[in-house]
């Protein structure tokens, strides 16, 4: 079979890495591509067109006066080409196109000629916690509990339990055995390695979105959970204390039961307080309260032995149904 002569650029994608992109085509036949960039605009010069010994008209033609080829990663002739274009610099414009052979003999076809900025105006980055072993940023749940303490005593208390290796957590409130007792608060904390987030860019907008389900709700009890600032000891693991420093200021708009009854992944859109917590360069920490009792710091209607919470699944789930953090910056 000969070397085919043509193609066709079908779809062409990015997506920003530190330094550069990774690109991503597709063509409508099997064959193999090369990235050919360069710094310098594109020239224009016009090419006579000549019919019956006489100049009939004049065609524009670009060319590249100085380039980089750059090859796809994949072997051999295939339909998809991935690039790793790194090595750019911040405010820096490059030129390219593709260019592209079939079985090793070069084909007439190019693509256009198209023009980046890195980096782009605005990028959209998700980021999750590591599993665990952690190794940059970690989640899970802290608490205090186990015995019948005054609300004041078990809301302020430096913290009994923590874990951060499991697949799940909640936020939770519950009643103790004598009157008007409480024994277990459960708090959430989450953190996300957004280290990517260069000191100049701003946050345009960002979103939590963890996987919730409401799973106990006690006569008369308003449930409802918000997102707020933590600061655990360690970014990769969790220690009783940490329970004691999650914020009190919401974060984003309060979800009530019995909203909250499916098992789904719930976003909560950042507010300008939310927004100022991504931490850029580093690792921005979050958590999750019940809002209505433990982060206004009010006692729910005390009903013995009961309790209510909303489970979070986290970044140990099997399903992976792990939190998520979507951030958008502007970067010029």
């Amino acid at each position: 079979m000969p070397p085919l002569l043509y193609w066709a650029l079908e779809t062409i994608t990015q997506t920003y890495l530190p330094g550069g992109f990774t690109i991503v085509t597709t063509t409508d036949v099997a064959c193999h591509q090369w990235l050919r960039h360069t710094l310098i605009p594109p020239q224009k010069h016009p090419k006579p067109k000549e019919r019956r010994g006489l100049i009939m008209s004049w065609d524009a033609r670009f060319c590249f006066v100085a380039f980089e080829d750059l090859e796809q990663e994949e072997d051999g002739d295939t339909l998809t080409h991935t690039f790793i274009w790194t090595g750019w610099e911040i405010c820096q414009t490059r030129y390219f196109y593709f260019w592209a052979q079939s079985m090793g003999e070069a084909m007439k076809s190019t693509s256009c000629i198209f023009s980046k900025h890195y980096p782009p105006g605005e990028i959209t980055f998700t980021f999750y916690p590591d599993k665990h072993p952690e190794t940059k940023s970690v989640d899970g749940h802290v608490d205090e509990r186990n015995g019948d303490y005054d609300w004041a005593d078990l809301h302020g208390g430096p913290g009994e339990h923590a874990a951060d290796d499991e697949g799940a957590g909640n936020v939770y409130a519950g009643c103790g055995f004598g009157s008007d007792k409480y024994n277990r608060i459960e708090r959430l904390i989450l953190l996300f390695d957004t280290s990517i987030l260069l000191p100049g860019w701003s946050v345009i907008q960002a979103t939590l979105s963890p996987v919730l389900q409401q799973f106990a709700t006690p006569p008369g009890w308003n449930l409802a959970i918000n997102v707020y600032t933590s600061n655990p000891a360690s970014n990769i693991a969790l220690v009783p204390g940490d329970y004691a420093t999650l914020g009190s200021t919401p974060l984003s708009t309060t979800k009530y039961y019995p909203a909250l009854f499916t098992k789904k992944r719930y976003d909560f859109p950042l507010n300008p307080a939310g927004k100022a917590a991504i931490v850029k360069g580093g690792i921005t920490k979050l958590g999750l309260r019940e809002a209505t009792y433990d982060a206004a710091n009010i006692p729910p209607p005390w009903l013995r032995f009961s309790g209510g919470g909303i489970r979070c699944w986290m970044a140990d789930d099997l399903e992976g149904n792990k939190p998520k953090l979507t951030v958008t910056v502007k970067t010029r």
